[in-house]
């Protein structure tokens, strides 16, 4: 999972559906791409079949508590313990300036699919995308570094877009071990992606991007990690993770239409 919201519920932005529900194609299925029904609520979330309920995209009523379009609004932490914010930041990223909607570097493909599904490149696959340095305001992880009101001199920091990725698909830094699945076996030994996504090469990152390794420096040599168990940092050194509104709290019913899901369509 990528990271926790902060009413608790938790960024998981793959999906489980593949094309021909064949994990070993290659093509995974976006879930605001608009070929599945996966019965996502008005909050962009749902309930998976064990029960969790979970963020695809921006979650609208925790940015609209948090009053995220008037300000930079910290919506959760990634499993790196870097803070996520929603789709408005300051325009210049030193100072509070006027805000602007943050513009994804990622871009559909040109051409058509090389095989599987084949059809032109539409958003409908995980696969479409491709990461375009300079294209837009955020780097690989969807992420810059920039003032904002919790930091006022700056952090690395994730952003959430209602374009893909819409939630990020790599961290900066290091995972924190508790945002591992659980598999029949136990613990997953390790942190592949499972969506075949691709790593991030740091040295094709931005200079705005390799700031984050400055401030990793700074810290000792590590980003912000999760305590044990994936709880906050101590009261003093980050928001608090206390229920607040906006959205179904975990163990909350699933939404209408949750309970089925319809064919993918492969073009």
């Amino acid at each position: 999972m990528f990271g926790i919201a902060v009413n608790g519920v938790v960024m998981d932005p793959g999906t489980a559906e593949y094309w021909q529900n064949d994990r070993r194609s290659g093509w995974n299925y976006e879930a605001l791409g608009g070929a599945c029904k996966l019965g996502l609520d008005k909050y962009n979330a749902h309930v998976q079949p064990n029960g969790t309920y979970h963020y695809h995209g921006i979650p609208n009523g925790v940015l609209a508590s948090e009053n995220g379009t008037s300000v930079p609004a910290l919506l959760g932490f990634a499993a790196d313990g870097f803070p996520i914010y929603g789709p408005y930041g300051y325009s210049d990223p030193k100072q509070t300036s006027g805000l602007k909607t943050l513009k994804s570097s990622y871009s559909l493909k040109s051409g058509t699919r090389p095989g599987g599904p084949g059809g032109r490149y539409n958003g409908k696959f995980t696969q479409d995308w491709a990461y375009v340095a300079g294209a837009g305001d955020l780097d690989q992880c969807n992420g810059r570094f920039a003032v904002t009101p919790e930091y006022p001199k700056g952090t690395y920091h994730y952003v959430l877009t209602d374009t893909f990725p819409f939630i990020p698909r790599c961290w900066m830094g290091n995972p924190d071990s508790s945002f591992l699945r659980l598999k029949r076996g136990g613990m997953r030994g390790d942190l592949q992606n499972e969506n075949n996504l691709p790593t991030v090469d740091f040295a094709a990152l931005s200079d705005n991007s390799k700031a984050a390794a400055t401030l990793v420096q700074a810290q000792g040599g590590h980003p912000p990690r999760f305590l044990p168990g994936g709880r906050p940092p101590p009261p003093g050194q980050g928001p608090g993770f206390g229920p607040r509104n906006g959205g179904p709290q975990p163990g909350g019913r699933p939404g209408a239409g949750q309970g089925g899901r319809s064919p993918c369509s492969g073009s």
